[in-house]
């Protein structure tokens, strides 16, 4: 936003051709640059399945009128956890880097080498029109799987002799299936 204002100047002096002269009025425009917004330390971050990663958050800008600005931060749930969900910047936090941990759920289940997931974050603040429902910029998150679709077998010496004894042995599945497996 642009802002006016004028200055009025005299003048003292012991001089008496400059004791209290006449000086014109300065008119000044004041152009604020400050721009509402998120400022992120990173914006793609690599975790594997089961461990974290994280990255750090401040605004752009002060909040006006000795405002508040909370922070939402939203993940897919299935693939991620983020800690914490929200943070509070104030007129004097608002340039203090506030830090989020993206933790990747550990599904157990085979997806192949990777999956990609979003954290996404939402501005608010009731004293500041600019800030409130502001969508600052995501973090894509490539989530390595570390789950194998397999068959173990367990027990047993997998040995039996002709005439001899029964062998025992069970089998699990490596990881939880999508869709129903018979073996």
């Amino acid at each position: 936003f642009t802002e006016f204002a004028k200055i009025w100047l005299t003048s003292a002096s012991l001089d008496a051709n400059y004791e209290n002269a006449t000086i014109d009025q300065v008119n000044v425009t004041v152009v604020d640059n400050d721009v509402a917004g998120l400022w992120l330390s990173a914006r793609d971050l690599n975790v594997s399945e089961g461990t974290n990663g994280s990255y750090m958050v401040r605004l752009t800008s002060q909040p006006a009128n000795d405002g508040t600005v909370i922070v939402s931060v939203t993940v897919d749930l299935t693939e991620l956890q983020a800690s914490p969900r929200s943070l509070e910047f104030t007129s004097s936090t608002y340039n203090l880097s506030q830090e989020v941990t993206i933790h990747a759920v550990d599904d157990l289940v085979d997806e192949g080498e990777a999956a990609i997931a979003i954290a996404r974050h939402t501005m608010s603040s009731i004293q500041d029109d600019f800030y409130e429902g502001l969508q600052g910029p995501n973090v894509t998150v490539l989530v390595a799987d570390n789950d194998e679709a397999g068959v173990s077998l367990v027990g047993g010496w997998h040995n039996v002799t002709e005439g001899g004894g029964p062998d025992m042995y069970s089998m699990a599945l490596d990881s939880r299936p999508e869709e129903t497996v018979v073996i």
